[in-house]
């Protein structure tokens, strides 16, 4: 069985997986969550926080995934 690519769309903070699946992205255009304390950070998934403000869209979490990209 073939894994299919994840769907990749625009959300407040840049680009988030819509849908299951593996993806490639340049960590400048994915999604980033900023905080005033602690700076930002890009989890590479489509947590609830990434897609605040898009109720319409189910998060998308890959268990795969083990690394978390800060800035300060």
């Amino acid at each position: 069985m073939a894994i299919q690519e994840a769907q990749l769309e625009e959300v407040s903070s840049g680009l988030a997986p819509v849908s299951p699946g593996w993806f490639v992205i340049n960590a400048s255009d994915a999604a980033w969550v900023r905080n005033d304390a602690f700076g930002g950070r890009c989890v590479f998934e489509g947590s609830q926080r990434v897609l605040m403000g898009r109720p319409d869209v189910e998060a998308q979490m890959f268990p795969q995934t083990g690394f978390t990209l800060f800035s300060g």
